[in-house]
C-alpha cells in the first residue's frame, strides 16, 4: 500500500520530520513503513495496516502542528512516543516474547489494564 501527504512549507516539514529527519526515522521504526520526503511531499509505503497507522498518526500530527499545539520537534517526538504506547502490541504479541498459556495472556492483559 502507498499513501502520500502534502506539507505546506519547510517550517512545517522541519517540525514534523525533526532535525536530520529524526522523527521520520522514529515513525519508520515504530510502524515498519518506508517513508520518503521530497520537496513538500511525504510518501509512505508498506503493509496496509502499518501504512494506515502511520498515515493516521502523521495526519494527526500535521493537524496539531497547523493548530499550533505542537510547535517544536520535541513536541512531535513526544506525541509519537505517546501514540506508540497507546497503540502497543496486542496481548500475545509482547515485544519478542511468545505467550504460551491463557494464564500468561490474562496476566499481560491485567498488567496493561491496571495502573500500578
Amino acid at each position: 500500500m502507498e499513501q502520500e501527504l502534502t506539507l505546506r512549507d519547510a517550517d512545517e516539514a522541519l517540525v514534523l520530520l525533526g532535525s536530520r529527519d529524526r522523527n521520520l526515522r522514529l515513525i519508520r521504526r515504530r510502524y515498519g513503513v518506508n517513508v520518503s520526503a521530497r520537496d513538500h511531499c511525504l510518501r509512505l509505503e508498506g503493509e496496509d495496516e502499518a501504512v494506515e497507522g502511520a498515515t493516521k498518526l502523521m495526519r494527526g500530527l500535521l493537524e496539531e502542528i497547523r493548530k499550533g499545539s505542537l510547535s517544536t520537534q520535541g513536541d512531535v517526538e513526544e506525541a509519537i512516543d505517546l501514540a506508540s504506547r497507546q497503540n502497543g502490541p496486542e496481548p500475545g504479541q509482547c515485544s519478542g516474547m511468545e505467550l504460551r498459556t491463557p494464564m500468561q495472556r490474562r496476566y499481560i492483559q491485567a498488567v496493561r489494564s491496571k495502573d500500578l
